[in-house]
């Protein structure tokens, strides 16, 4: 199908296509070539719009129907800067997003993005988040794969372990040692003390980095410089330095 040709049936130029759908004109022109040469699109999300609205003749509520659709959708990834992912990638962020949405109470807040959080930036370089990962990962898929040492395997069954325990049979809890709850505990206490450390100490060097600011800006100020200029000053030299 002439993809040109439908545009112009359906009222579309063809620098209205390439602006609705955040492609430059050499780009859609390379587009166009491909797709009536039968060739497959660079981008997945673009080869599927081609194919939804120029495979097959449609009426003109189909057509506008689709158009809008797709083109809302492209702008959606451009402004969550999933533009560049292929279109599953982007389909399984989309539903992240809006399960964690969904998951967000009336006082806006959300037992399961901080854990999110974590794992996201976290799984790469934390060997027991990797795990992690990895365990529900195979439990939850139907891949024969099974790449786990020695120690992992061990981890991951008395994991696993715990978990249907505490699923279907709470008794086999009562077994454990109540001990590694305060180990747990001692380990929370201690990771606290440590964000807060981190955190006085980042407190404090920002404060005299912002003393220094005030100071100078105070020092190079003349008479007829309000506290409103000199704070002006102040935060464009802390934008300077960000």
């Amino acid at each position: 199908m002439n993809v040109i040709e439908t545009l112009n049936e359906h009222g579309i130029r063809k620098f209205r296509f390439a602006k609705d759908f955040l492609l430059s004109r050499p780009t859609l022109d390379e587009y166009i070539n491909k797709f009536e040469a039968g060739e497959p699109l660079p981008k997945s999300k673009y080869q599927i719009i081609f194919d939804s609205l120029f495979t097959k003749n449609l009426g003109v509520d189909d057509f506008d129907g689709r158009y809008n659709s797709l083109k809302n959708l492209i702008k959606r990834d451009r402004m969550m800067r999933l533009d560049e992912l292929n279109a599953d990638n982007t389909d399984d962020i989309i539903f992240i997003v809006d399960s964690l949405k969904k998951s967000i109470n009336d006082d806006g807040k959300s037992e399961l993005i901080p854990f999110v959080k974590y794992v996201v930036e976290n799984h790469d370089n934390d060997s027991i988040v990797d795990i992690w990962v990895k365990y529900f990962n195979d439990l939850n898929n139907l891949s024969d794969v099974d790449d786990y040492g020695t120690f992992d395997k061990k981890y991951i069954g008395a994991f696993f372990r715990l978990n249907n325990a505490y699923l279907y049979n709470q008794n086999e809890l009562k077994k454990i040692d109540d001990g590694y709850y305060e180990d747990f505990l001692k380990r929370k206490r201690e990771n606290k003390a440590l964000a807060d450390e981190k955190t006085a100490t980042i407190t404090n060097k920002i404060e005299q980095i912002i003393s220094k600011y005030v100071a100078d800006a105070v020092a190079n100020s003349s008479d007829e410089d309000d506290n409103d200029v000199i704070i002006k000053k102040v935060l464009e030299r802390i934008n300077c330095n960000s």
